[in-house]
Formats: structure tokens, sequence, C-alpha cells
């Protein structure tokens, strides 16, 4: 099993989670009815982006 070093992932998620924030906030500001749509891609788009294999 490997170590995992708690101070670098420590600063990767604060380095990250604004943008994190960001994201979310986006994906929460989109309307309901015929935001779905649009909402399902961004999520698509920003799983790929994390290295997911998406498919809608």
């Amino acid at each position: 099993m490997n170590k995992v070093d708690f101070q670098i992932l420590k600063n990767f998620i604060s380095k990250a989670s604004d943008s994190y924030i960001e994201d979310l906030k986006k994906i929460l500001r989109q309307p309901r009815g015929e935001g779905v749509e649009k909402c399902a891609h961004m999520l698509a788009d920003y799983m790929e982006k994390a290295g997911f294999n998406v498919e809608i």
C-alpha cells in the first residue's frame, strides 16, 4: 500500500477548491426544465477533464 503525503493532498485541495466551488455554482445556477440538458453536458465536460469516460 502506498503512503499518502497528506500535506501534498491538502495543498492540492486548497489550491483547487476555489475552482471546484465556482464550477459547482455554475451547475447549481442552471434553471429547472430547460437547464437540465445543459447541466448534464457541463457535468460531462468536468468529468472528462478529470479523466472519466462519459456518455450522455
